[in-house]
């Protein structure tokens, strides 16, 4: 009915942009409608979804910082230090080595049954020294041959890698081969890894340690010379104790801290006096001494070592 009544007014054409003109508005009509404001449904809704992502995001941040914790926990227990409450006895200080703890013990101390977090008083190897009696002058080298159980803390002259190398006269008398110094024995200190344990030996008074080292040294094969300055070191230590435990070690001592000695020496007299001071004398079985006869190149070693606090009997 409306076409028929616009057919009467207008033209074909006219009808036509009409009809374009109302299809321009309607379409406009809808857009309108999809852009009125939300209702309040719809704000409800956005909240919900605005906290929910909140939501996941405090959980994520949760989770973030949990994660950081996990991260704490474990750089924690990676830097837990080993050395923590270790106090080596009292005599040395911890420190780690390959991620482990290990003592590094005092002076004349070491690992008890090579527990490396204990110290124990091992004792020391008071003043060793060696003298050479070549027949003619001769180049000598003299080297430990294994220092896995000797922890060297003195040498004079300076030890090298490879041994003392000095140029040894007949009456003893020594020059250093790489700076000509003279020297009358080559000295060394240090401490044995070993327990030497107590046994047979002697037990001898302060007042008669001096008789007994005079008669001792001399027939262990020791020269005058020697047992002088053997007695000047060690009759003044002998002397302040009520009495002493002494044995000599000679085989023992050479198996313990063995020598290489180029060339080979004809005669070796080599003595540790292992020594433990005590308030009141007691029995043990007297040691058998094995005197050496001299001849020929002979080497002659002697030293001692105390064992303070030893318990012997």
């Amino acid at each position: 009915m409306l076409c028929g009544i616009l057919e009467q007014h207008y033209t074909s054409q006219e009808i036509a942009l009409m009809k374009t003109i109302i299809c321009i508005l309607a379409v406009l009509s809808l857009a309108l409608v999809s852009c009125d404001p939300p209702t309040s449904s719809d704000n409800n809704n956005n909240v919900n979804n605005t906290n929910n992502t909140n939501n996941v995001n405090n959980t994520n941040n949760v989770n973030n910082t949990n994660n950081v914790n996990n991260t704490n926990n474990v750089n924690n227990t990676n830097n837990t230090d080993p050395c923590k409450g270790m106090d080596c006895d009292g005599f040395g200080t911890c420190e780690v080595i390959d991620d482990a703890a290990v003592c590094q013990c005092d002076e004349c101390y070491w690992h008890e049954d090579d527990d490396p977090l204990t110290c124990v008083f091992y004792g020391c190897d008071d003043k060793p020294v060696i003298y050479l009696y070549p027949e003619q002058t001769t180049t000598v080298r003299v080297a430990f041959a294994d220092l896995s159980h000797l922890a060297l803390t003195h040498t004079y002259p300076p030890y090298p890698d490879d041994g003392w190398l000095v140029s040894a006269e007949p009456d003893g008398t020594l020059h250093d081969i790489s700076t000509g110094q003279e020297y009358y024995a080559l000295f060394y200190e240090g401490t044995a890894t070993f327990h030497m344990g107590i046994s047979e030996g002697f037990v001898v008074s302060g007042t008669d340690a001096l008789a007994f080292l005079e008669e001792t040294l001399a027939y262990l094969g020791f020269s005058r010379r020697e047992a002088n300055e053997f007695i000047i070191y060690w009759l003044p230590q002998l002397e302040q104790h009520p009495y002493n435990y002494l044995r000599f070690l000679q085989d023992e001592w050479e198996s313990m801290v063995p020598l290489t000695v180029n060339p080979v020496p004809d005669s070796v007299l080599r003595v540790l006096m292992l020594h433990v001071p005590v308030d009141e004398t007691f029995s043990c079985p007297p040691q058998t001494l094995v005197p050496v006869e001299r001849h020929g190149f002979t080497l002659v070693e002697w030293g001692g070592r105390t064992l303070a606090g030893q318990a012997i009997h």
